[in-house]
């Protein structure tokens, strides 16, 4: 009867486990950067900001090819010094955006996610 009990509790625990990973792997991956995620997804992009950001695949690109990889949509500002990008909805009542600081050789110095 003890045994049972104690292998009962083993298989909860261990389904228990399984789901939290699962839980895990779900949430990562809706928050992991892809270009099609992006443009899908203009509401949810503050969700890959951070994945965007800490993979540091901006820095060090010319503007046209920040462009090209996050496209027009949801461009909030092209100066001649940044790029600025909305991450959610522009009637958000809580402004989300990506800034990219731009240098004089057209280049992403920096990348600012204000959430």
């Amino acid at each position: 009867m003890k045994k049972r009990s104690i292998l009962g509790a083993a298989a909860a625990a261990g389904l228990s486990a399984l789901a939290g990973f699962a839980a895990y792997k779900m949430n990562k991956s809706t928050k992991e950067f892809t270009r099609e995620k992006w443009n899908s997804s203009v509401n949810k992009r503050y969700r890959m900001v951070d994945s965007l950001i800490s993979d540091g695949g901006l820095i060090g690109k010319k503007r046209s090819e920040v462009i090209d990889l996050l496209g027009i949509n949801g461009l909030r500002a092209n100066t001649r010094d940044s790029l600025e990008y909305y991450l959610a909805s522009e009637n958000d009542e809580d402004l989300k955006i990506l800034i990219l600081d731009i240098d004089e050789d057209d280049t992403v110095v920096k990348c600012t996610a204000c959430v």
